[in-house]
This record gives structure tokens, C-alpha cells and sequence, in this order.
């Protein structure tokens, strides 16, 4: 398992403007179409290696049909989709490795955040109010 790729799904967490479950469920949908995406461009590749041409063509859909989805409101964030599509072209494909690491560093960018507002609520000084 890739571990760049868990810092994949960690930033996608902190790079979502939404937060709570309606955000976990967008961002593990978006890192999850991304590695389809991605899978769909390096099958479509393979097709016709010999025409560069043809597979510019096909990645330029693939990347407009990403932004496209984005219309479903759990397939809204379209960084999300293009950071499962990336880690897999970087991982060379290999998705059964890819998508596990990228998964991990979401619940991982989720434990950092929950412990991390935890931890400064703990810190706060506690507020008292003073009667004269």
C-alpha cells in the first residue's frame, strides 16, 4: 500500500469545504470515481497505444465527464475525483493498492481533525464569569 497515497486522502479531507458525514460520503465517492476514471483512461489507452492522438482525445473527455459529475451532490467535489484519478496514474495502475491507501488516509484526516478540535477545546482556558 502506497503510503503517498494515504496523504492523498488525508488532504482531500482537509481540502473539503464540507465537513460531517455528507463530507466523508463526498470525498470517499469523488477518491472512489477518480480511481474508476483513471482505470477507464488506462484501459482506453491500451486500446490503440499506437495513436497518441486517440488517447489525448479520450483523457480530455474522461477529465471533462469528472467535472460533469459533479452535478450529483455526492460526486460534488470535483478536487476529490482528480485526486483518486492521480494516485492512480502515479501508482502505475494498480488500484487494488492505491484505493485502500487513499481510503485509510481519509479516516486518517478524520482522526486527525476530530482529535486535533478535541485537544484545543481541552486547552482552552475555561471561561468564568466574575460577580462583583
Amino acid at each position: 500500500m502506497p503510503s503517498w497515497a494515504g496523504f492523498l486522502g488525508c488532504t482531500a479531507w482537509f481540502a473539503s469545504p464540507k465537513g460531517g458525514v455528507t463530507g466523508f460520503l463526498t470525498i470517499l465517492f469523488t477518491l472512489c470515481s477518480g480511481v474508476l476514471w483513471a482505470q477507464v483512461i488506462i484501459a482506453g489507452s491500451a486500446v490503440a497505444p499506437e495513436l497518441a492522438w486517440l488517447s489525448y482525445a479520450m483523457t480530455g473527455v474522461v477529465a471533462f465527464l469528472m467535472c460533469i459529475q459533479a452535478r450529483q451532490t455526492l460526486l460534488g467535489f470535483v478536487p476529490g475525483t482528480f485526486i483518486g484519478a492521480c494516485a492512480t496514474f502515479a501508482g502505475q495502475g494498480d488500484w487494488k493498492g492505491v484505493l485502500p491507501a487513499l481510503l485509510l488516509g481519509l479516516l486518517f484526516g478524520v482522526a486527525m481533525k476530530c482529535s486535533g478540535q478535541w485537544l484545543a477545546g481541552r486547552c482552552e482556558p475555561e471561561k468564568t464569569t466574575a460577580t462583583e
